[in-house]
């Protein structure tokens, strides 16, 4: 191999050698930018991927936790039906309006704010 370079050499000028040389080294560079590029890519993506898992948990909490209180609204509602208690039946009328009329979304920037800070939060 080395034999053939040196042949090679001898029948390429200095200046053109000199070319060959620079576009080694800048191929050389462009390999290491594409690689770092590919490094940082890698790096967002796992971010990405964490945050999706954090936010993917918190909202299943949210959700879970929301249905087991409506459950006892009905539960309750169930109750006063049964019983004939109007009392009952309003009050268990009243919470679940008061709960399905506030969407957890309404502060889903206040939500994502606290996910991101990294501080351990009560839903």
């Amino acid at each position: 191999m080395i034999k053939r370079l040196t042949v090679l050499a001898s029948k390429i000028s200095p200046d053109d050698l000199v070319q060959v040389m620079m576009a080694l080294r800048d191929l050389a560079e462009s390999a290491v930018a594409v690689s770092k590029v590919n490094a940082a890519r890698d790096v967002a993506l796992e971010a990405i991927r964490q945050k999706h898992d954090l936010y993917r948990q918190a909202f299943d909490q949210l959700f879970a936790e929301r249905r087991e209180i409506i459950q006892k609204h009905f539960k309750v509602l169930d109750r006063g039906l049964a019983t004939n208690d109007q009392a009952v039946v309003l009050g268990a009328l009243q919470g679940l309006g008061q709960i399905v009329a506030k969407s957890p979304f309404m502060d889903l920037r206040l939500l994502a704010q606290a996910l991101e800070s990294g501080e351990t939060i009560e839903i």
